[in-house]
């Protein structure tokens, strides 16, 4: 009989797909929220690697409800990566 094991991961399923966006493209932040864009979902382009599909997934979550794409930019917020002078100001405290 095969064991499981539960894992608990403190992780949301939005922060995961931007995550991934971000190493499948090879840089932090890469991601940013369609209503951040200021962009409309196209639906028509169909081609593209794995960040173009991940992030469609997220355009999609975010155009189909304002509660979504609220989440989707909160997350975004919270996991930017922080700007120099946030670091330079943390570190000189």
């Amino acid at each position: 009989m095969a064991r499981t094991t539960d894992v608990t991961i403190n992780e949301s399923m939005v922060s995961l797909l931007i995550k991934l966006h971000n190493k499948l493209s090879d840089q932090d932040g890469s991601y940013v929220p369609l209503s951040m864009r200021g962009e409309m979902l196209d639906d028509t382009k169909l081609v593209g690697d794995g960040p173009f599909f991940v992030g469609r997934v997220l355009d999609s979550l975010s155009a189909k409800d304002s509660k979504y794409a609220t989440a989707i930019e909160k997350v975004y917020n919270d996991l930017m990566p922080k700007s120099s002078t946030d670091s330079n100001n943390t570190s000189a405290k």
